[in-house]
Parts: C-alpha cells; structure tokens; sequence
C-alpha cells in the first residue's frame, strides 16, 4: 500500500495538491481533520497518503493535483470498525485495504475516508 515511500529513489519532488475539508473535530480540535503527503514519482505519477484523524466521522475531501491530469485515478483504504481494530492469527482479515471511494470530475478529485482511516492515492501520468 506504501510502496512509493518504501522506494525512495522512485520520488522526484513533492506534489503540490489543494486540499478542501472540515477542519474541525468535537474532539480532536488541535489535529487537522485530514493529513496528507503528495509525491511525484519519476515517471510522473503522483502518489497521496491521507489520513483521517477522527476517529468517528467519515471525511469528504476534495483535492485538486497542480499541473496534472486527474483521468487515471486508483486507490485503496486502510480501516477497521473501530479505532482499536486490529489483526489477529484467528482474525487475519480484520484490517485489510478495500478500494478507496473516488469520484473524478475534471481536476478535481473527490474521496471519500472511512474514519481513522489512511487512504492512498494513485494518479497515473
């Protein structure tokens, strides 16, 4: 799911991405309500890490990728039913990546993450 970030020969820069979300948590007030990190690979595909940090609430995000064409978009999401779910030998699929909900429309990008959860993304060049 990271192997962008395993490899990092692969990273030529930085992505620059506009980010909108809700901004605000009942809870977690001093976290933003959604993390990232963009980068570009060396053959031009753009990889994202987002993480939702509420642990309740399901975050609609929309994001638009400078200087790059949003038409070849794929990802996957990492979520338990609970903040503490976790895997286990008699319950090995209990936290497994699942496809990340998507929607292009033009540029901009829009995702759907599941609460406390991290989601990546892949635009194809």
């Amino acid at each position: 799911m990271f192997k962008p970030t395993k490899t990092r020969t692969t990273i030529l820069r930085l992505a620059k991405v506009r980010l909108t979300a809700k901004n605000s948590h009942a809870v977690w007030r001093r976290l933003p309500a959604v993390a990232f990190l963009g980068l570009v690979a060396k053959d031009g595909s753009v990889h994202l890490s987002l993480i939702n940090t509420n642990p309740k609430t399901m975050q609609t995000i929309g994001l638009t990728i400078v200087g790059v064409d949003a038409s070849k978009v794929s990802g996957r999401a990492l979520a338990g039913a609970s903040m503490d779910a976790h895997n286990r030998f008699d319950a090995p699929e209990k936290v497994s990546p699942v496809p990340a909900k998507i929607e292009v429309a033009g540029e901009r990008i829009g995702i759907t993450l599941p609460p406390a959860s991290v989601t990546t993304i892949e635009v194809e060049k």
